[in-house]
């Protein structure tokens, strides 16, 4: 998934809060996150219970600075249960798929999300490749932007160059 990359798409995170919706079940870019950059907190949300168990217990694994930074969280599927302008920075990679309704996912999801803030969309892109969900089960960009567009997140930027599989989607409150 080249997460050097996918962290420099993320933009500035020195002392921001960083939420990774969907994290588990092992917390792949949380950790790599609260272990290798200056983010003030990194919070891991999902809908897991076990895999909400398994990132709280791997958290003694990161450098024991760091381990107060980060926080698992078990949220409801159609709920990121995020405080009013809690997060800096949402990463969301290969699951806005999985939301009932997208658009009031997203749209609920921006009260979470501070002034200047930027939500960050990672999944794969809609044609055949030789790693990923089968192509009917995934979403094409545009179809992404429309929902984005809805969801009243009003500058997006898309790049679908950085990574072999996946676009990248950047929308901004």
């Amino acid at each position: 998934q080249k997460p050097e990359l996918v962290i420099l798409k993320l933009g500035e995170l020195d002392n921001k809060t960083v939420v990774d919706i969907g994290a588990g079940p092992y917390g792949y870019f949380s950790f790599i996150i609260a272990g290798r950059t200056t983010a003030r907190k990194v919070i891991a949300l999902d809908i897991d219970a076990e895999a909400v168990q398994f990132m709280e217990d791997a958290r003694r694994l990161l450098p024991e600075a760091r381990r107060s930074k980060f926080e698992a969280r078990l949220v409801q599927p159609d709920d990121p249960m995020l405080q009013s302008n809690e997060a800096d920075v949402v990463l969301i990679v290969n699951t806005v798929t999985y939301f009932d309704d997208p658009v009031a996912y997203l749209t609920n999801l921006r009260k979470g999300i501070a002034e200047g803030g930027r939500l960050v969309l990672i999944d794969f892109k809609k044609r055949t490749t030789p790693i990923g969900p089968t192509v009917s089960e995934r979403i094409a960009i545009g179809e992404l932007e429309i929902i984005l567009k809805k969801a009243g997140y009003a500058t997006i930027k898309f790049d679908d160059r950085t990574l072999d599989y996946q676009y990248i989607v950047t929308a901004f409150k």
